[in-house]
């Protein structure tokens, strides 16, 4: 089953970082991820044993939760049912904290996204920094309609469009834009 796929490789990850930063190991800038930080109690920017004990513990604790909330029959297993109401549960989450974002970015409150505002998000200065010019780009093929400003629309589009939550999402999946029951699919399902 995907989903126990899924929940072995989080827990692969989760128990080798620990025991990399234990061994003196260091990715990327030297410091830890942000998932890691939480559990660094001594604050030396190095997973203990006893930490990665802690790291252990949270995952089997939040592997329990998972069960308890998605485990609607209480049986102790995920059916395929069950798994399909969590991911649709999932989606719809991710896709309320997507309008939530949008309402935070833009600041003026008009519904669309000014470049500037756009450049004032965290994540976009941060691609600016690694690849200058590539923010302006991103904005520009967002603006699909070519008004100089993001609605609403086209940011979440864009978002569900090159981030699929599920099969058939995806910018050429079933329910992608360019889909059958996407936006710019064709219009008669004999077109395809």
């Amino acid at each position: 089953m995907r989903t126990g796929t899924l929940m072995a490789a989080v827990m692969v990850l989760a128990l080798a970082l620990p025991a990399a930063y234990a061994n003196g190991r260091v990715f990327g800038d030297g410091s830890l991820p942000m998932i890691l930080q939480e559990f660094d109690v001594n604050g030396d920017g190095v997973i203990s044993e006893e930490e990665a004990q802690a790291i252990r513990e949270a995952m089997r604790n939040r592997r329990r939760s998972w069960i308890e909330q998605w485990d609607t029959n209480g049986d102790g297993v995920i059916s395929e049912d069950e798994r399909q109401a969590a991911i649709e549960g999932l989606r719809q989450r991710i896709e309320e904290r997507r309008e939530e974002h949008f309402t935070e970015v833009d600041t003026d409150g008009d519904g669309s996204l000014s470049l500037e505002e756009f450049l004032a998000i965290p994540a976009v200065q941060r691609l600016e920094e690694v690849y200058p010019g590539r923010a302006e780009a991103l904005f520009e093929m967002m603006d699909e309609n070519g008004d100089g400003l993001v609605s609403r629309e086209e940011f979440l589009l864009y978002l569900k469009a090159r981030i699929p939550m599920g099969p058939g999402d995806g910018p050429n999946g079933p329910n992608g834009p360019n889909g059958p029951n996407g936006p710019n699919g064709p219009e008669d399902p004999e077109e395809e």
